[in-house]
């Protein structure tokens, strides 16, 4: 029987193998980066659908009209507030999220029923992802759905 020369790698397994490992992270990186961005924008939106419910409650509890305000950055932010101005909470917006809709230019304001004064929309969009969050002006549902394009 012949005896195995075990040498280690040499100097073209070498080179195969980092050429090998910088081909996977140049077709990995790409996709990391867009699932990054999905991660975050859909996490952003759930955080403001989760605002918008507990706006509609706490006009609910308080009894007196309650607002979430958007105030762009940076950095930029949605506040809960009583009419008087009194902050109840503050949620900042990620960096790369862009916020636009009716609600950016009039705040989205509950009555002490839960009814809103008025339906619209808030627009999230990274990227090319765009999501949309509905408020019914007669019912007061808040519905969030990825979509195309926002108005």
């Amino acid at each position: 029987m012949r005896r195995l020369d075990c040498r280690g790698l040499g100097m073209l397994e070498l080179l195969f193998a980092l050429a090998l490992g910088a081909a996977l992270v140049v077709l990995v990186l790409p996709a990391l980066q867009r699932y990054q961005q999905v991660r975050e924008l859909r996490h952003a939106s759930r955080q403001l659908l989760s605002d918008v419910r507990l706006a509609q409650q706490q006009a609910q509890a308080l009894d007196e009209n309650v607002r979430l305000v958007y105030t762009s950055g940076p950095p930029s932010r949605f506040t809960m507030q009583k009419t008087d101005g009194t902050p109840l909470k503050h949620t900042d917006v990620p960096v790369a999220v862009t916020v636009a809709g009716v609600y950016v230019l009039t705040p989205l304001e509950f009555r002490p029923s839960g009814a809103p004064l008025a339906g619209g929309e808030y627009c999230l969009t990274e990227g090319t992802q765009v999501v949309r969050l509905d408020v019914s002006g007669e019912t007061g549902r808040v519905q969030l759905a990825e979509v195309a394009s926002c108005p």
